[in-house]
């Protein structure tokens, strides 16, 4: 029996060895994951408050409309800037002007959708479109592609506006009201 018994504790002994050993292993792993979690939380806030900052931003009005396709190449020169490929754009829509309050300014309004892009490039793009204080950011959305369960890549729909001022169409509309 005393043979048994040596065998049983020689076999206890390896399990708690090995059992220790792959604890060990998880708990690095766990770490090593919870470390690059707390980055990339830390990277998403500060990418945030970029965006936020972005979109605060006061506005300089122009005194001419630009046309759809001026600020479509805009939109597309500084995605390629950014790394973005220029397939990844899939529309840009131009809105209808909208009147700010009863002043003599227009907001012009334009709808981007682009899709697959990391999101470092998106930011840089949005910081690259808004310089200068000519474009602001309305409203921003960021997705993941459904295909996608965990990856790096966003799907963004975002739109820029600027602002016109006209006081000749204000004065227009002005003397068609009764």
């Amino acid at each position: 029996m005393k043979r048994s018994t040596g065998w049983l504790i020689a076999a206890v002994f390896g399990l708690l060895i090995v059992a220790a050993g792959f604890s060990f292993v998880s708990v690095r792993s766990a770490r090593e994951r919870a470390e690059r979690a707390a980055d990339q939380a830390q990277e998403v806030k500060r990418l945030a408050e970029q965006v936020t900052v972005l979109t605060k931003r006061p506005t300089v009005a122009l005194t001419q409309r630009d046309t759809v396709q001026q600020l479509s190449g805009l939109v597309e020169q500084n995605a390629v800037a950014c790394g973005i490929q220029q397939d990844r754009i899939r529309r840009i829509d131009a809105q209808d002007a909208r009147r700010v309050g009863q002043t003599p300014y227009y907001r012009l309004p334009t709808r981007v959708n682009i899709e697959g892009v990391e999101m470092p490039q998106l930011i840089d793009l949005l910081a690259r479109l808004t310089e200068g204080d000519r474009l602001s950011i309305q409203d921003c959305r960021f997705a993941a592609p459904h295909d996608e369960v965990v990856g790096s890549t966003w799907n963004a729909e975002f739109t820029l506006a600027y602002l016109v001022y006209d006081p000749q169409q204000d004065q227009q509309q002005q003397q068609q009201q009764p």
